[in-house]
């Protein structure tokens, strides 16, 4: 017996290493086999897969209301400012009703695959050899999913069969010619031929057709829209798809329509805007009319040429007063209009002008204008009936009843100050006893003028300023790239899937040895049983199937009597030794 030490056990590994390099050498045939039926395996899958290439467009969420400076510099606009969300943004870019545009506008319901041969079939999302029409309309509202598989042969002849989503046929026919016409219960469906169809080959396809909002849904999973850069307000929408100009298509469509989205969403706001001035200034227009025929009948009454140089000297000094009060009265008027415009229940979710002057006022309006902006945003999404929107609006009209408690509170305040400044007016106007009482009239009917001169200006701005941004409504996402596909494919080049076939095919017949070790019930060799019993082993017999007969130790001289014969020495040697 070997002794149980180190040296022993670290030359049987080595032994037990050299018979396994030694069992793998032999088994070169079934690592041959291996690696060829792999590699086979993989040239086949190279040959059916289409390589898959990610489409990416890159767009940078700007405020149109931070870079206006003609904007920024009327206090009015304030109204307009839009602290723009990259996360807000990136809720509109994946709304289900931007990618129903999307689906309607490329016709994404529709999909072709051609049977090339028996195992490679190629999507055709362009270049179809057949065209399928639906009935008007049924896309809109089917919820379910159609297939129709789809032969021609060599003369011409078409046989189309139609499938719901429980695979039960809803339509077939057989043996017809281009175009040809599929009543189902959805409506007839009819399949025609275009400059891609050839002529006098057969053709095996399939098209699966669905409607515009399970389309919708299925391309929301495929797309992508993420924020690479958390430090700048940057959207990256990315499609993986075979068909790169497909992709490319359906990529820039999104981008379009969510620029689109904004643009109208901008101009919508600035018209509501426009209509509002363009009413206020009918009033404004009649009011200033009003206080220019009382200046000329004044004139007309009292035979005043030109007041302003008849008492230039001595209205130099209230100069500084006059405007203090032609100020105080114009904030008090747009003060009114702003609360007019609260208490007219047309303008219930309407934006509110920011008055000038007034603090509180404009920072209360401010919040208001905020929840507003919201409700709108939800309210293109939101259903009828929404419990967030039932709040918002409760929450929208107790901030209406603070913001108009805040603008009589302002408005009180702006008559204080108006009355004070009216009365130190008075205590000036006391000294002028020269002035002929006529003049102070006449005083009184031109300020009256100069505030409703100074609201119609302010308003006619507003109203230019709102034309521009109607006109030149700019989206909100700018495009930094375009749909563009990068260099490296998605899958697997065919390279690795070579090389991975050939590294699997390699291991298989490992695996399958070492498996087979596992379930095996016998002995192989001597060494196998030295590892599992301490023993004496005297020496080993083989079966000798050369003949019929049993063949013994003592009439042969073949290779088992022999081994018979060394069996029976050691074990004679042995028994001797113990006597």
């Amino acid at each position: 017996m070997k002794p149980d030490n180190p040296v022993y056990k670290k030359r049987d590994n080595r032994i037990e290493i050299a018979d396994l390099i030694s069992l793998y050498r032999s088994k070169w045939p079934a690592f041959l086999i291996s690696i060829a039926a792999c590699l086979a395996l993989a040239v086949l899958y190279i040959y059916i897969k289409a390589p898959v290439y990610e489409i990416q467009a890159n767009i940078l969420i700007t405020d149109d209301d931070k870079t206006s400076d003609l904007m920024r510099s009327i206090s009015m606009a304030d109204m307009f400012v839009n602290n723009t969300s990259v996360d807000e943004e990136m809720s509109i870019l994946n709304s289900h009703s931007l990618f129903r545009n999307v689906t309607e506008k490329l016709g994404c319901n529709i999909t072709y695959t051609v049977k090339n041969n028996l195992i490679k079939r190629t999507t055709k999302y362009s270049g179809s050899p057949v065209k399928l029409t639906p009935p008007a309309g049924i896309a809109d509202t089917l919820r379910s999913s159609l297939k129709f598989k789809l032969r021609a042969d060599k003369e011409g002849l078409v046989s189309v069969t139609a499938r719901n989503s429980r695979n039960k046929v809803v339509g077939e026919v057989k043996d017809k010619r281009f175009p040809v016409t599929l009543p189902t219960p959805y409506g007839d469906f009819i399949l025609s031929t275009t400059d891609k169809y050839e002529k006098d080959r057969s053709l095996s396809m399939q098209i699966g057709f669905c409607g515009y909002d399970l389309a919708a849904e299925r391309l929301q999973k495929e797309v992508m829209c993420y924020i690479p850069n958390k430090k700048a307000d940057v959207i990256t929408v990315a499609l993986n798809s075979t068909d790169i100009n497909y992709a490319k298509s359906v990529v820039n469509a999104i981008v379009d329509q969510y620029n689109a989205r904004g643009i109208e969403e901008n101009q919508r706001k600035a018209q509501q805007t426009a209509d509002f001035i363009d009413k206020r200034l009918v009033d404004i227009s009649k009011e200033l009319n009003d206080a220019e025929s009382d200046i000329e009948q004044y004139k007309q009454s009292h035979d005043i040429v030109d007041v302003e140089v008849e008492t230039k000297y001595l209205l130099t000094r209230k100069g500084t007063l006059e405007e203090s009060l032609i100020a105080a009265e114009t904030e008090v008027g747009v003060l009114e209009l702003t609360r007019d415009f609260i208490a007219d229940p047309a303008n219930r979710f309407n934006l509110i002008p920011t008055p000038l002057g007034a603090e509180a006022a404009a920072e209360a309006i401010e919040a208001y204008n905020s929840l507003i902006l919201e409700r709108i945003r939800l309210e293109k999404s939101a259903k009828p009936g929404n419990k967030v929107l039932t709040a918002l609006n409760e929450q929208i009209d107790a901030m209406r009843s603070n913001v108009a408690t805040t603008l009589e509170r302002s408005i009180a305040s702006a008559r204080v100050t108006l009355n004070e400044l009216r009365g130190k007016s008075g205590d000036s106007q006391s000294r002028l006893g020269d002035i002929p009482a006529r003049e102070r009239e006449f005083v009184n009917i031109k300020r009256r003028q100069a505030v409703k001169e100074n609201l119609y200006l302010f308003l006619l701005k507003e109203r230019e300023e709102s034309a521009l941004r109607i006109a030149n409504a700019v989206p909100k996402g700018m495009i930094i790239d375009k749909a563009y596909a990068l260099s490296d494919q998605v899958n697997m080049t065919p390279a690795k899937v070579l090389i991975l076939a050939f590294l699997f095919g390699l291991f298989i017949v490992p695996l399958w040895l070492y498996f087979r070790s596992l379930i095996r019930n016998k002995i192989s060799d001597i060494r196998e049983l030295q590892r599992l019993t301490t023993i004496p082993i005297l020496g080993e017999v083989s079966l000798d199937r050369s003949g019929d007969k049993m063949v013994t130790a003592g009439n042969s001289s073949s290779s088992t009597a022999e081994l018979f014969r060394l069996l029976r020495s050691n074990l004679q040697f042995i028994t001797a030794g113990c006597f």
